[in-house]
C-alpha cells in the first residue's frame, strides 16, 4: 500500500475507533476517579491525582519521539540487506 494511501486508511479506522469506543473508555476510567478528590483540588493528594497522569502522557510521548529518533522508521520497513552466496561452498578457487 503506498504511504499516502496508508495514512487516510488508519486515520479512518482510528476516527472510528475513537468514536466506537474511545470515549467510553475515557468515561470509564474518569469514573473511577475519586470525585472527593477531584472536587478539593487544593489538596495534595486532589492535585497528584490529577498532575500524575498529564506527567505520565508525556513521560510516554518523550519516549515515543526519542524511539522514532533513534530508530528511524527507514530501517524498521526495509529488508534485510541480501547476503551473497557466491563463492561460498562452491568449491571454486
Amino acid at each position: 500500500m503506498k504511504p499516502t494511501n496508508a495514512v487516510v486508511w488508519s486515520g479512518l479506522w482510528n476516527f472510528i475507533g475513537v468514536h466506537a469506543g474511545g470515549i467510553g473508555v475515557a468515561y470509564g476510567i474518569v469514573h473511577l476517579l475519586p470525585v472527593d478528590l477531584l472536587v478539593d483540588i487544593k489538596t495534595g493528594r486532589g492535585l497528584a491525582l490529577v498532575i500524575s497522569p498529564a506527567i505520565g502522557f508525556g513521560l510516554a510521548a518523550l519516549l515515543l519521539m526519542l524511539t522514532r529518533r533513534l530508530l528511524p522508521s527507514q530501517r524498521l520497513h526495509e529488508p534485510p540487506p541480501a547476503t551473497s552466496r557466491r563463492g561460498a561452498g562452491s568449491g571454486s578457487s
